[in-house]
């Protein structure tokens, strides 16, 4: 968990469209800018998530399974949501 301060912000260059961009876990709409409850993947730049549907995915997940929903990226996918704080259990 992060301060507001020291919470970490994404280096990927993307933006979420007005209205028409969804978490691709739950499906519900992410806003239509970066924040820090929601993420992006750093290898597509095209699948947007919530934080915590992010969180309850990589625990589902666990370390050796965890991978983008869409692109199916797993080191650069891993590496940004440790970076970000997302907790993944080792199984």
């Amino acid at each position: 968990s992060f301060c507001w301060e020291h919470r970490p912000e994404q280096a990927v260059e993307a933006t979420p469209q007005e209205n028409t961009t969804t978490c691709l876990i739950c499906l519900h709409p992410v806003g239509d800018r970066k924040s820090y409850g929601t993420m992006v993947c750093p290898a597509c730049k095209h699948a947007w998530f919530h934080r915590g549907c992010m969180q309850n995915q990589a625990i589902h997940a666990g370390f050796s399974s965890f991978r983008c929903p869409h692109c199916q990226n797993e080191y650069r996918f891993l590496m940004e949501m440790l970076t970000m704080g997302i907790r993944i259990p080792r199984r």
